[in-house]
């Protein structure tokens, strides 16, 4: 991490901390790991291989990974949500990256244009983002309570009910997990159902059921 340039405010705490919430990712020959006009999600550092950097079908850029300089790339959607630039395609047999996305990396050090203002040795407090506001942001108040229609039960649990709900306006159906706050006050599971959510906030992967919405009624 020392040598990833757009990582150099970081103090080296910092670089431990975020050294624990990277990812490795391994592509072969071909893939396109972004295409140009995609959301940018994800913060890639090669290391090994070599990928293709091609803007508007043209080829601008060859990275290769080597032990003294980082080559990395999508650093953009580590500081905005703006679309992809380019596009990266792998053009070794294999390669390998590792990852971030902008959730995690503001939960575990704060925004990165904030720690640029800030600087390595600056001293001015950097606040993280909680995971619960991270994910709030990200969906929340999208789908709203009253716009749910109940298509039936699917089970039933020691805390509550799940029900299959169907959102009116784009006839996308979810689950719908409700809890009894009475029980839960009484068995003092507040701060777990609490936990509970902010971890399903945090994942964001396709085999993890998502998180989309939370409500909070008399009940």
């Amino acid at each position: 991490l020392d040598r990833v340039k757009i990582l150099a405010p970081l103090k080296d705490q910092e670089k431990v901390e975020l050294a624990k919430g990277l990812h490795e990712m391994v592509f072969s020959k071909h893939d396109c790991i972004f295409q140009q006009g995609e959301k940018g999600d994800y913060f890639y550092i090669l290391t090994s291989g070599s990928v293709s950097v091609i803007q508007d079908q043209k080829e601008v850029a060859q990275l290769q990974a080597t032990t003294f300089e980082a080559q990395y790339f999508g650093e953009k959607a580590l500081l905005t949500n703006d679309p992809r630039t380019a596009t990266i395609k792998v053009t070794s047999e294999t390669a390998a990256a590792l990852i971030v996305d902008k959730q995690t990396f503001d939960m575990l050090l704060g925004p990165l244009e904030e720690l640029q203002a800030r600087g390595k040795r600056g001293s001015t407090p950097v606040q993280k983002v909680r995971p619960g506001t991270a994910g709030e942001s990200k969906q929340g108040g999208k789908i709203l309570r009253k716009e749910l229609k109940k298509l039936g039960l699917l089970g039933c649990g020691g805390f509550g009910s799940v029900e299959m709900v169907e959102h009116v306006r784009t006839q996308e159906t979810y689950a719908m997990k409700q809890l009894s706050k009475g029980y839960i006050v009484k068995s003092g599971m507040q701060q777990s159902v609490i936990s509970e959510k902010d971890v399903q906030l945090m994942c964001n992967s396709p085999f993890i059921v998502q998180l989309y919405e939370t409500y909070n009624g008399d009940q």
